[in-house]
């Protein structure tokens, strides 16, 4: 059970909160005006109060909101809701697209831009040139299409984007090794919830059967689970989670079986990618051990749901394999193929700005003779068609200098091992973004926050005589 130090971060190391809307004048301001609002018009008011509320807990209680931002963004959005035959793509209120992550994830920024504009040094150390560049260059691609777009000038940014404001409001919240351990021991425990989800959409969607392409998670929830399984191993090096090498090696395998089941090839990449990003620095006999009886687990458990399922596991690897192998045949790959293929042709259209904000995909495929409304499915693709080369060159230069940052973490301490778990997770969300965009996956980038707290707090950080094999 989480208590509620934890869950506010009292008791994690040395940390002083301003008050948030101390001042009384301040504050009965606030109220007036939300009791006219409310008046006026009942749904805005309600609006507006519901968001100071959860401003007021974004403020006082970090992690309790990232847990609440993760379960009902991620989570319940898209492991539980298809379960429960919910809607997965929000509910329609007063003519606007609302999501359950909304509201946090709007407190979040609220709480974000005032501790920067209150001047905080740390806050402001957070916000390096390339940062405040992207942001100010996607008001300005919001703000171009409000005139003819309306609200989903602001709707478009928020499906895919928003997931970026968890990286300065974690990474704020991280001030101290203690809290940045709390936080990523919250965030493992979040990824390896998947693995009780998994279960449940494998038993009620298909009946515990499964194929190559039965989907037991979905995408998001395979990559939470890699990356919570490698902050898992690290950690664990370092002593900050205390596992013998059997039970670490059976929530290893457990999670490497549960990944295979759920078939998704990019989680596979990113696994592997990362995997030999988290061995390479040292190879001994003990690691080599520990990699040995992770793979004999696995293998011991996947000989279950495959006798039961009665599926062939080299069928099962070859069909999913289709992609590398003949993509054209592979339902998913060769639908992805040709949409990226008119999806270059429109972005040369508008090569430098992109379209802005606020314009719904409709791209037509005419080697599949339909129109698509989605997004390419390709994190650069969208980059490049809702905000141009200047907008990809602006994002991928804030990444790189995130990714620096986390490489300068000082050797044999805690941070140095959170820091290169960022660094790692950084490299994986974009291989994984050559197939998909990672609007929906909030546990990733809440590493890479927790990971550029590390390098921006350096003082008093615990150290460790050495990462442990």
């Amino acid at each position: 059970m989480i208590s509620s130090e934890v869950l506010s971060g009292a008791g994690t190391g040395h940390r002083h909160v301003e008050p948030y809307l101390a001042d009384r004048w301040i504050l009965g301001a606030i109220l007036l005006v939300l009791l006219g609002a409310i008046h006026l018009n009942p749904l805005i008011g309600s609006g507006m109060l519901a968001l100071l509320l959860i401003s007021w807990t974004a403020w006082y209680f970090p992690i309790f909101t990232l847990v609440l931002t993760v379960v009902l963004g991620q989570i319940v959005q898209h492991e539980i809701a298809p379960v429960l035959g919910l809607p997965t793509e929000g509910l329609g209120m007063g003519g606007v697209n609302i999501r359950l992550s909304d509201l946090p994830l709007a407190g979040i920024a609220g709480v974000t831009l005032l501790r920067f504009l209150k001047g905080e040094h740390q806050t402001r150390a957070l916000m390096s040139g390339a940062s405040v560049l992207l942001l100010a260059y996607f008001a300005f691609q919001i703000f171009r299409n409000l005139g003819t777009f309306g609200i989903s000038a602001l709707g478009e940014f928020r499906t895919y984007w928003h997931v970026l404001l968890l990286v300065p409001y974690v990474a704020i919240n991280s001030d101290t090794p203690e809290r940045r351990i709390t936080i990523m021991k919250t965030l493992i425990l979040l990824a390896f919830s998947n693995l009780l989800w998994a279960v449940l959409r494998g038993g009620v969607l298909y009946g515990f059967g499964f194929s190559a392409y039965d989907k037991w998670l979905s995408s998001f929830g395979s990559l939470s689970l890699v990356f919570g399984a490698l902050a898992f191993v690290l950690l664990r090096r370092t002593g900050a989670i205390l596992a013998g090498p059997w039970l670490a090696g059976m929530i290893t395998s457990l999670v490497a079986s549960v990944l295979v089941i759920a078939g998704s090839r990019s989680a596979w990449l990113v696994g592997i990618v990362g995997g030999i990003l988290v061995a390479r620095s040292r190879i001994t006999i003990r690691n080599a051990g520990f990699v040995s009886l992770v793979i004999l687990l696995s293998g011991g458990l996947l000989i279950i749901p495959f006798s039961i399922s009665g599926i062939d596991p080299i069928r099962f690897l070859t069909e999913r394999l289709l992609a590398l192998t003949d993509f054209q045949q592979d339902p998913t790959s060769a639908w992805r193929y040709y949409f990226w293929i008119s999806s270059v042709e429109t972005i040369s259209k508008q090569p430098w700005l992109g379209t802005g904000f606020g314009p719904h995909f409709d791209i037509f495929v005419p080697e599949l003779n339909e129109v698509f409304t989605t997004s390419p499915h390709n994190l650069y693709l969208t980059i490049l068609s809702q905000t141009g080369i200047l907008g990809l060159f602006l994002y991928v230069w804030w990444v790189i200098g995130i990714g620096r940052r986390c490489r300068t973490v000082s050797t044999g301490s805690i941070d140095q091992a959170i820091a290169r778990l960022s660094f790692i997770t950084l490299i994986g969300l974009h291989l994984y973004a050559l197939a998909f965009s990672f609007e929906k996956d909030f546990t990733s980038w809440a590493i890479v926050g927790v990971g550029l707290a590390a390098s921006i707090y350096p003082r008093n950080q615990k150290k460790i005589p050495e990462l442990r094999e």
